[in-house]
Protein backbone atom coordinates (compact mmCIF):
# COMPACT_ATOMS: atom_id res chain seq x y z
CA UNK A 1 0.00 0.00 0.00
CA UNK A 2 1.80 3.31 -1.08
CA UNK A 3 1.67 6.56 1.60
CA UNK A 4 -0.78 9.16 1.23
CA UNK A 5 0.13 12.70 1.02
CA UNK A 6 -1.96 12.75 4.06
CA UNK A 7 0.06 9.71 6.08
CA UNK A 8 3.36 11.94 5.13
CA UNK A 9 1.82 14.67 6.68
CA UNK A 10 0.60 12.83 9.73
CA UNK A 11 3.94 11.70 10.20
CA UNK A 12 6.02 14.51 10.02
CA UNK A 13 3.98 16.61 12.36
CA UNK A 14 4.29 13.85 15.34
CA UNK A 15 7.96 13.81 14.93
CA UNK A 16 8.34 17.13 15.25
CA UNK A 17 5.72 17.23 17.91
CA UNK A 18 8.35 14.81 19.56
CA UNK A 19 11.26 16.92 19.28
CA UNK A 20 9.11 19.94 21.04
CA UNK A 21 8.60 17.88 23.47
CA UNK A 22 11.87 17.41 24.43
CA UNK A 23 12.59 21.08 24.81
CA UNK A 24 9.64 21.37 26.94
CA UNK A 25 8.46 18.44 28.34
CA UNK A 26 9.24 17.02 31.75
CA UNK A 27 10.21 13.09 32.09
CA UNK A 28 6.94 12.49 34.48
CA UNK A 29 5.11 12.54 31.16
CA UNK A 30 7.21 12.44 28.14
CA UNK A 31 6.33 9.24 27.38
CA UNK A 32 3.12 9.79 27.64
CA UNK A 33 2.32 12.85 25.19
CA UNK A 34 4.89 11.28 23.23
CA UNK A 35 2.68 7.54 22.77
CA UNK A 36 -0.09 9.99 22.56
CA UNK A 37 1.16 11.50 19.13
CA UNK A 38 1.08 7.95 17.75
CA UNK A 39 -2.65 7.88 17.71
CA UNK A 40 -3.09 10.56 14.90
CA UNK A 41 -1.04 7.62 12.86
CA UNK A 42 -2.28 4.32 14.71
CA UNK A 43 -5.80 4.66 16.83
CA UNK A 44 -5.83 2.51 19.46
CA UNK A 45 -7.95 2.08 22.39
CA UNK A 46 -4.77 1.48 25.44
CA UNK A 47 -1.27 1.77 25.61
CA UNK A 48 1.73 0.57 27.30
CA UNK A 49 5.30 1.01 27.69
CA UNK A 50 8.54 1.06 29.42
CA UNK A 51 11.29 -1.20 30.56
CA UNK A 52 11.76 -4.75 30.77
CA UNK A 53 14.21 -7.02 31.11
CA UNK A 54 13.64 -10.58 29.06
CA UNK A 55 15.18 -12.75 31.55
CA UNK A 56 16.71 -16.03 30.95
CA UNK A 57 15.03 -18.38 27.82
CA UNK A 58 11.99 -20.03 29.12
CA UNK A 59 12.01 -17.85 32.41
CA UNK A 60 9.75 -14.91 33.13
CA UNK A 61 9.96 -11.70 31.83
CA UNK A 62 9.98 -8.80 34.56
CA UNK A 63 8.25 -4.86 33.92
CA UNK A 64 10.38 -2.86 35.83
CA UNK A 65 9.30 0.88 34.35
CA UNK A 66 6.07 1.93 33.20
CA UNK A 67 3.67 3.72 32.18
CA UNK A 68 -0.30 3.54 30.14
CA UNK A 69 -2.89 5.03 28.91
CA UNK A 70 -6.38 4.13 29.10
CA UNK A 71 -5.69 0.69 31.31
CA UNK A 72 -5.70 -0.22 34.71
CA UNK A 73 -2.62 1.61 37.13
CA UNK A 74 -2.27 -2.29 38.58
CA UNK A 75 -1.51 -3.39 35.09
CA UNK A 76 2.06 -3.51 35.04
CA UNK A 77 1.95 -5.56 38.36
CA UNK A 78 -0.94 -7.65 37.00
CA UNK A 79 0.91 -8.72 34.00
CA UNK A 80 4.37 -9.63 35.70
CA UNK A 81 2.10 -12.38 37.17
CA UNK A 82 1.30 -13.58 33.94
CA UNK A 83 4.33 -12.93 31.92
CA UNK A 84 5.56 -16.57 31.71
CA UNK A 85 2.66 -17.67 29.76
CA UNK A 86 2.33 -14.33 27.42
CA UNK A 87 3.79 -15.70 24.00
CA UNK A 88 2.88 -12.47 22.61
CA UNK A 89 5.57 -10.09 24.56
CA UNK A 90 7.67 -13.06 24.05
CA UNK A 91 7.79 -12.96 20.68
CA UNK A 92 8.50 -8.92 20.61
CA UNK A 93 11.42 -9.62 23.12
CA UNK A 94 13.01 -12.41 20.59
CA UNK A 95 12.36 -9.75 17.22
CA UNK A 96 14.04 -7.16 18.88
CA UNK A 97 12.83 -4.09 16.37
CA UNK A 98 10.51 -5.78 14.87
CA UNK A 99 6.66 -4.96 15.03
CA UNK A 100 4.68 -8.33 16.45
CA UNK A 101 0.81 -8.10 15.56
CA UNK A 102 -1.28 -10.26 17.08
CA UNK A 103 -5.11 -9.84 16.15
CA UNK A 104 -7.94 -12.04 18.44
CA UNK A 105 -10.36 -14.16 17.21
CA UNK A 106 -12.40 -16.61 19.62
CA UNK A 107 -10.48 -19.50 18.07
CA UNK A 108 -6.92 -18.21 19.13
CA UNK A 109 -7.92 -17.91 22.59
CA UNK A 110 -8.98 -21.56 23.05
CA UNK A 111 -5.62 -22.60 23.45
CA UNK A 112 -4.21 -19.96 25.73
CA UNK A 113 -4.04 -20.37 29.30
CA UNK A 114 -6.81 -19.71 31.00
CA UNK A 115 -4.59 -16.60 33.13
CA UNK A 116 -3.71 -14.93 29.97
CA UNK A 117 -7.28 -14.80 28.37
CA UNK A 118 -8.88 -13.70 31.71
CA UNK A 119 -6.44 -11.00 31.97
CA UNK A 120 -6.48 -10.26 27.98
CA UNK A 121 -10.31 -10.06 27.93
CA UNK A 122 -10.51 -7.60 31.50
CA UNK A 123 -8.39 -5.08 30.35
CA UNK A 124 -9.70 -4.91 26.50
CA UNK A 125 -6.58 -6.45 24.76
CA UNK A 126 -7.84 -8.64 21.69
CA UNK A 127 -6.19 -6.88 18.93
CA UNK A 128 -2.31 -6.55 20.06
CA UNK A 129 0.41 -4.62 18.49
CA UNK A 130 4.10 -4.19 19.73
CA UNK A 131 7.63 -3.44 19.18
CA UNK A 132 10.35 -3.98 21.76
CA UNK A 133 13.75 -2.01 21.37
CA UNK A 134 17.31 -2.57 22.03
CA UNK A 135 18.13 -0.12 25.03
CA UNK A 136 22.20 -0.62 25.45
CA UNK A 137 22.99 2.00 27.93
CA UNK A 138 20.87 0.83 30.42
CA UNK A 139 21.53 -2.79 29.56
CA UNK A 140 17.09 -3.45 29.31
CA UNK A 141 15.07 -3.30 26.91
CA UNK A 142 12.68 -0.94 25.72
CA UNK A 143 8.83 -1.48 24.41
CA UNK A 144 5.59 0.18 22.99
CA UNK A 145 2.79 -1.70 22.90
CA UNK A 146 -0.74 -1.01 21.69
CA UNK A 147 -4.64 -2.43 21.73
CA UNK A 148 -7.99 -2.45 20.45
CA UNK A 149 -10.55 -4.20 21.83
CA UNK A 150 -13.00 -6.25 20.16
CA UNK A 151 -15.05 -4.27 18.37
CA UNK A 152 -12.30 -2.03 16.94
CA UNK A 153 -10.88 -3.10 13.59
CA UNK A 154 -7.41 -5.50 13.36
CA UNK A 155 -4.32 -3.90 13.19
CA UNK A 156 -2.81 -3.74 9.40
CA UNK A 157 0.95 -4.29 8.41
CA UNK A 158 0.71 -0.30 7.43
CA UNK A 159 0.24 -0.11 11.46
CA UNK A 160 2.89 -2.30 12.25
CA UNK A 161 5.19 -0.24 9.89
CA UNK A 162 4.03 3.35 11.35
CA UNK A 163 5.03 2.22 14.86
CA UNK A 164 8.59 0.68 13.37
CA UNK A 165 9.09 4.10 12.23
CA UNK A 166 8.03 5.92 15.20
CA UNK A 167 8.99 3.92 18.21
CA UNK A 168 12.74 4.68 16.81
CA UNK A 169 11.84 8.44 17.46
CA UNK A 170 10.37 7.78 20.35
CA UNK A 171 13.36 6.08 22.56
CA UNK A 172 15.70 8.82 20.82
CA UNK A 173 13.68 11.63 21.98
CA UNK A 174 12.96 10.20 25.92
CA UNK A 175 16.94 9.35 26.04
CA UNK A 176 17.05 13.09 25.40
CA UNK A 177 14.87 14.34 28.02
CA UNK A 178 16.59 12.19 30.42
CA UNK A 179 19.96 13.43 29.20
CA UNK A 180 18.20 16.87 30.12
CA UNK A 181 16.61 16.65 33.54
CA UNK A 182 19.62 14.70 35.38
CA UNK A 183 21.81 17.49 34.23
CA UNK A 184 24.52 14.99 33.56
CA UNK A 185 23.92 12.60 36.54
CA UNK A 186 23.46 9.47 34.01
CA UNK A 187 27.26 10.07 32.60
CA UNK A 188 28.43 6.69 32.87
CA UNK A 189 26.34 5.15 34.83
CA UNK A 190 23.17 4.26 32.82
CA UNK A 191 23.18 0.76 34.02
CA UNK A 192 23.65 1.63 37.53
CA UNK A 193 20.91 4.61 38.11
CA UNK A 194 17.42 5.38 38.27
CA UNK A 195 15.36 8.58 38.06
CA UNK A 196 12.44 8.68 40.52
CA UNK A 197 9.42 11.53 41.22
CA UNK A 198 8.94 12.92 43.98
CA UNK A 199 6.18 10.21 45.06
CA UNK A 200 8.98 7.61 44.26
CA UNK A 201 7.33 6.32 40.61
CA UNK A 202 10.43 4.86 38.22
CA UNK A 203 11.13 7.11 35.61
CA UNK A 204 13.94 5.30 34.56
CA UNK A 205 16.33 2.33 35.68
CA UNK A 206 19.33 0.60 34.51
CA UNK A 207 19.44 -2.96 34.98
CA UNK A 208 22.53 -3.42 36.90
CA UNK A 209 20.06 -1.14 40.07
CA UNK A 210 17.25 -3.43 39.06
CA UNK A 211 18.78 -6.12 39.90
CA UNK A 212 20.57 -5.11 42.97
CA UNK A 213 16.59 -3.80 43.71
CA UNK A 214 15.18 -7.07 43.29
CA UNK A 215 18.00 -9.31 45.24
CA UNK A 216 18.01 -7.01 48.39
CA UNK A 217 14.89 -5.80 48.55
CA UNK A 218 11.57 -8.46 49.52
CA UNK A 219 8.60 -8.34 46.90
CA UNK A 220 9.78 -5.50 44.90
CA UNK A 221 7.54 -5.50 42.30
CA UNK A 222 9.41 -2.15 39.46
CA UNK A 223 7.03 1.24 39.00
CA UNK A 224 8.00 2.56 42.16
CA UNK A 225 11.50 2.35 44.52
CA UNK A 226 11.28 -0.19 47.42
CA UNK A 227 9.43 1.39 50.49
CA UNK A 228 12.84 1.76 52.83
CA UNK A 229 13.54 4.41 50.19
CA UNK A 230 10.61 6.70 50.00
CA UNK A 231 11.50 8.77 52.97
CA UNK A 232 14.88 9.83 51.66
CA UNK A 233 13.36 11.44 48.76
CA UNK A 234 11.47 14.22 50.25
CA UNK A 235 14.78 15.01 52.39
CA UNK A 236 16.27 17.03 49.12
CA UNK A 237 19.37 15.73 50.82
CA UNK A 238 22.36 13.52 49.22
CA UNK A 239 21.83 10.61 51.83
CA UNK A 240 23.48 6.56 51.32
CA UNK A 241 21.22 3.98 52.44
CA UNK A 242 22.61 0.58 53.49
CA UNK A 243 20.42 -2.14 54.19
CA UNK A 244 20.25 -5.91 53.28
CA UNK A 245 23.57 -5.81 51.59
CA UNK A 246 23.21 -2.63 49.21
CA UNK A 247 24.43 0.09 49.75
CA UNK A 248 22.55 2.67 47.66
CA UNK A 249 22.90 6.66 47.05
CA UNK A 250 19.97 8.97 46.85
CA UNK A 251 20.33 12.67 46.18
CA UNK A 252 18.27 15.34 44.20
CA UNK A 253 18.54 15.48 40.66
CA UNK A 254 16.62 19.01 40.04
CA UNK A 255 13.14 18.24 40.64
CA UNK A 256 13.84 14.69 40.57
CA UNK A 257 15.83 12.00 42.70
CA UNK A 258 18.26 9.80 41.65
CA UNK A 259 19.51 6.41 43.05
CA UNK A 260 22.50 4.96 42.34
CA UNK A 261 24.81 1.96 43.55
CA UNK A 262 27.39 3.77 45.84
CA UNK A 263 31.23 3.85 44.40
CA UNK A 264 34.23 4.47 46.24
CA UNK A 265 33.91 7.97 45.37
CA UNK A 266 30.19 8.27 46.40
CA UNK A 267 32.20 7.39 50.48
CA UNK A 268 34.08 10.39 50.18
CA UNK A 269 33.71 13.47 53.03
CA UNK A 270 33.57 17.12 52.12
CA UNK A 271 35.70 19.20 54.02
CA UNK A 272 32.55 20.62 56.76
CA UNK A 273 31.95 16.72 56.97
CA UNK A 274 35.05 15.67 57.82
CA UNK A 275 35.65 18.13 60.47
CA UNK A 276 32.54 17.61 62.33
CA UNK A 277 33.28 13.85 62.15
CA UNK A 278 36.94 14.19 63.02
CA UNK A 279 36.16 16.51 66.02
CA UNK A 280 33.48 14.72 67.53
CA UNK A 281 35.05 11.16 66.82
CA UNK A 282 38.34 13.38 69.14
CA UNK A 283 36.00 13.25 72.05
CA UNK A 284 33.80 16.40 71.20
CA UNK A 285 30.19 17.16 72.20
CA UNK A 286 27.73 18.49 69.89
CA UNK A 287 27.98 21.92 71.40
CA UNK A 288 31.69 21.81 71.75
CA UNK A 289 32.14 21.14 67.80
CA UNK A 290 29.33 23.79 67.06
CA UNK A 291 31.45 26.03 69.09
CA UNK A 292 34.37 24.86 67.07
CA UNK A 293 33.43 25.52 64.05
CA UNK A 294 30.72 27.91 64.48
CA UNK A 295 27.66 26.28 63.68
CA UNK A 296 24.62 25.25 65.60
CA UNK A 297 24.36 21.91 67.53
CA UNK A 298 21.47 20.50 65.26
CA UNK A 299 23.78 21.38 61.97
CA UNK A 300 26.44 19.50 63.86
CA UNK A 301 23.86 16.69 64.47
CA UNK A 302 23.05 16.79 60.36
CA UNK A 303 26.32 16.28 59.30
CA UNK A 304 27.18 13.25 61.93
CA UNK A 305 23.82 11.53 60.51
CA UNK A 306 24.57 12.13 56.70
CA UNK A 307 28.34 11.04 57.73
CA UNK A 308 27.10 7.79 60.20
CA UNK A 309 25.16 6.47 56.97
CA UNK A 310 27.44 7.14 54.06
CA UNK A 311 30.27 4.87 56.48
CA UNK A 312 28.12 2.43 57.60
CA UNK A 313 28.63 2.96 61.29
CA UNK A 314 26.13 3.71 64.33
CA UNK A 315 28.13 5.36 67.13
CA UNK A 316 31.20 6.89 68.07
CA UNK A 317 33.78 3.94 68.60
CA UNK A 318 32.71 2.95 64.59
CA UNK A 319 33.07 6.31 63.55
CA UNK A 320 36.50 7.01 64.94
CA UNK A 321 37.52 3.17 63.27
CA UNK A 322 35.58 4.64 59.88
CA UNK A 323 37.96 7.45 60.30
CA UNK A 324 41.48 5.86 60.44
CA UNK A 325 43.49 5.77 57.67
CA UNK A 326 42.39 3.22 55.30
CA UNK A 327 40.38 5.04 52.70
CA UNK A 328 38.18 7.73 53.75
CA UNK A 329 38.93 10.74 52.79
CA UNK A 330 38.01 14.33 52.04
CA UNK A 331 37.13 15.79 48.50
Amino acid sequence: MSLTAHQLRLFSRSVLALSELTQTTDPDTWLSRAVSELKALVPFDSAWWGQVEAGQPGGSAKNVMHGSLGLSPQFAEEWNTIARCDHFARASMEKLGQPVIYNGSDDNLINEPAALVEFSQRHGLYHCLAITLKFPSSGLLFFVSIYRDKPQPKFKRMDADWLEAFSAHVLSGWERSLRQANHGSLQGHWDSLALANSNGRVLYIGKALSRVLDECFDNWRGTYLPDPLLPMLATRARLPHKGQGARLMVEPCGRWSSVKISSKEDLRLSPREWSVAHLYAQGMSYKEVARCLGVTPATVRTYLRQVYGQLGVSNKVGLANALRPRGVVSC
